[in-house]
């Protein structure tokens, strides 16, 4: 209902606007011209016996008469646009946030939305328990319809009209509680909470140990189990706290995320065909999948087109090398150098290169954020021979003189590396 190409929000605004106070009605009672179209000649006998077309627009004129005349149907569309209009915030927001750049100024949504207090979800939750509660001002609209002047006098004149507000507020709320814990609120998405600056220290230490006091079991396969497994305690990893709060941060401002059912559909569609499936799926997978591969080639070609100008760049530049220079243009060059001047590697990132390399080779595999695998690195770096460090020590001091006198050439090799 809530689609990009659904239009039933324009509708129910149009609704509200026009037929809530009856003027839509009014205007429908006062428009004499179709008050005619029961009596009005066909203009042709041979389209009368085939479609009575007068006859078919006198008859919808009288059923839209009697659709605003009917009460409980006007209450029943106020409380669907009454009900839905949360929704529709929170579907235009996600859609917002999932096709637009991300603000360096602002918060990332996932900490918003993690973090109760800042939550669209939690924060359209509240306004049903308002609702339902009778602090809300949008019962007017309700009541008014029955002509009552008070909620008191509402309940009491029309407890069914009463009862289906709370079931339909009840439903939507219970889908959105549910939707909201299954998706969002639920772990790793809660410890990106201790990235959050604008949270307590308290928060974010309640947040550590909710986390390490719940049983692995219960935790996702995938991220929050890894973390577990390779921090091992939680000591650890409060030591650790400053690296995994910029890691989850830098993580939550590449997250997108959206709440339209068509992503859903779109994924659905996207799964390998097997006997069982529905023909308009398979044809949807198939079509999907060529638009995915006709993108993958447009991104391709997009890439030779700039791998070519990056190309004729640099035989400009070295051209422009060769030639003699003059000394506007030698500064000119010079301050260029400078920006693209990059730091020679020092003994310590020459042997972690070849540390690295031969863990590899050995089949062992090493992750990076491992503070065991920092550790063995640091203890052969130091167990080394002095032989080994003069070998080292040589290399870097031959690649701290390229890059002095040859800045470019430095970095062409860096670059092919």
């Amino acid at each position: 209902m809530l689609s990009d190409w659904t239009k039933v929000g324009p509708s129910l605004d149009f609704f509200l606007a026009t037929e809530h106070q009856g003027i839509l009605a009014l205007l429908l009672e006062r428009a004499s011209w179709a008050f005619k179209f029961e009596h009005q000649a066909p203009a042709r006998q041979d389209y009368d016996e085939q479609i009575e077309w007068h006859q078919l627009a006198g008859r919808r004129f009288q059923r839209m008469r009697k659709c605003l005349a009917c009460r409980q149907e006007r209450f029943h569309r106020t409380l669907l646009a009454v009900v839905v209009e949360p929704l529709r915030h929170l579907h235009s927001s996600f859609l917002k946030f999932a096709h637009s750049a991300a603000d360096d100024r602002n918060y990332p949504k996932l900490l918003d939305e993690v973090w109760p207090a800042q939550s669209m979800y939690v924060a359209i939750l509240q306004y049903f328990s308002t609702f339902l509660a009778n602090q809300c001002s949008r019962l007017r609209l309700l009541f008014q319809i029955s002509g009552c002047r008070s909620f008191e006098e509402w309940c009491a004149e029309e407890p069914l009209q009463v009862s289906a507000t709370r079931s339909q507020l009840l439903l939507v709320a219970t889908v959105l509680a549910r939707r909201y814990h299954t998706t969002l609120y639920r772990w790793p998405w809660k410890l990106f909470g201790i990235a959050d600056m604008r949270r307590s220290s308290f928060d974010h230490k309640a947040l550590t140990e909710e986390f390490w006091q719940t049983p692995m079991c219960c935790l996702p396969a995938g991220f929050s189990r890894q973390i577990r497994t390779v921090v091992g305690s939680m000591d650890a990893f409060i030591q650790q706290l400053p690296l995994w709060r910029w890691l989850l941060l830098m993580s939550a401002l590449t997250i997108k995320g959206t709440i339209a059912g068509v992503e859903r559909r779109h994924a659905t569609h996207k799964r390998n065909a097997h006997p069982q499936m529905p023909f308009c799926h398979f044809t949807a997978e198939t079509f999907l999948s060529l638009s995915s591969i006709l993108s993958l080639a447009r991104h391709q070609m997009m890439a030779l087109e700039r791998l070519e100008k990056e190309r004729h760049a640099r035989e400009l530049e070295n051209h422009s090398d060769q030639a003699p220079e003059t000394s506007e243009t030698s500064l000119v060059r010079s301050e260029a150098v400078k920006k693209q001047r990059l730091r020679a590697p020092s003994v310590w990132d020459l042997w972690r290169r070849e540390w690295f390399a031969k863990e590899k080779q050995l089949g062992n595999k090493r992750w990076p954020g491992d503070p065991a695998c920092w550790q063995a690195c640091k203890d052969e770096f130091a167990a080394l021979s002095e032989e080994c460090l003069a070998a080292l020590s040589a290399r870097a001091e031959a690649s701290r003189s390229v890059v002095e006198m040859q800045p470019g050439l430095y970095i062409s090799s860096v670059v092919r590396e």
